[in-house]
């Protein structure tokens, strides 16, 4: 069975602190204090930084910005296919939060894309991503 995205951004997020330490950095550096609730294909979770890292948690803490879409949207703007604004027009994707934390969220969304095409294997989570897109019947290709 596939992970979930909540399994394969903790992953990822493992993956940038080890391989694109820098990269890591800036994203807890954006997050520590906009902790994100994410609500993909219907599961909510929300993600925090702190300063020993990362942690997925249960969604009833609280949030600063809430994150709605489903994986195939997450995979067409991993390829580049839509926007972040084009996603939000579209109704593809939902952005919730004060002017400040969707800024953190969106620096930390373009440091963790950074980080992800500095190290090899993110082609790995990144085709795990599109099994689990298509075992939804929502993978965009």
């Amino acid at each position: 069975m596939p992970r979930d995205f909540g399994q394969l951004l903790e992953a990822a997020l493992g993956m940038l602190r080890t391989d694109v330490p820098e990269a890591y950095a800036r994203i807890a550096e954006r997050l520590e204090s906009a902790p994100i609730l994410f609500d993909v294909d219907g599961r909510e979770f929300l993600l925090c930084f702190d300063q020993g890292g990362h942690r997925l948690a249960d969604p009833a803490g609280g949030r600063q910005v809430r994150v709605a879409t489903d994986t195939g949207t997450i995979l067409a703007l991993l390829d580049d296919e839509i926007s972040l604004l084009g996603s939000l027009r579209s109704g593809r994707l939902e952005l919730a939060g004060s002017p400040g934390s969707v800024a953190d969220f969106d620096d930390a969304l373009n440091a963790f894309l950074a980080g992800a095409i500095r190290t090899t294997r993110a082609a790995d989570l990144l085709k795990e991503l599109r099994v689990t897109a298509r075992e939804k019947g929502d993978e965009t290709q």
